[in-house]
């Protein structure tokens, strides 16, 4: 992913981490970047028209969907953590669905991450699974 795109997905990533230094400082974000773009890469053809479109409505708050002077990326955490709950909580379905799939597109992609998942409990069966192989 690369220009307003590959930036709405990193600063995305970073507020649903809550830009926690502990977290941050253990995954591999350009891994987590590149494992997102080729997942979008292998969505059907609409979906993947969906993913992108979201991405740049969300980025960029075209109205009437949404209204901002700055693309999401540019702003602070506390806004952008405010525009993502404004998302989640909308009364347009429309704006919830497409904020539940940017967010699940990148979560599955963040929770592949092997340090994620040792942080959160599954270092055991992560370790066994390693040893299987």
């Amino acid at each position: 992913m690369s220009g307003p795109s590959g930036a709405f997905v990193e600063a995305f990533i970073l507020a649903v981490c809550a830009r926690d230094p502990f977290f941050t400082a253990r995954i591999d974000l350009p891994r987590v970047l590149a494992r997102i773009a080729d997942s979008v890469a292998r969505l059907p053809a609409l979906h993947r028209w969906v993913f992108r479109i979201s991405v740049v409505l969300m980025e960029l708050a075209v109205p009437p969907v949404a209204w901002k002077l700055r693309p999401f990326s540019r702003l602070p955490h506390a806004a952008q953590t405010a525009y993502l709950e404004a998302w989640k909580g909308s009364r347009i379905q429309l704006k919830r669905n497409l904020f539940r799939l940017v967010k699940s597109v990148c979560v599955c992609s963040l929770l592949a991450e092997d340090a994620v998942l040792e942080e959160i409990g599954y270092g055991p069966s992560l370790r066994h699974r390693r040893e299987r192989a």
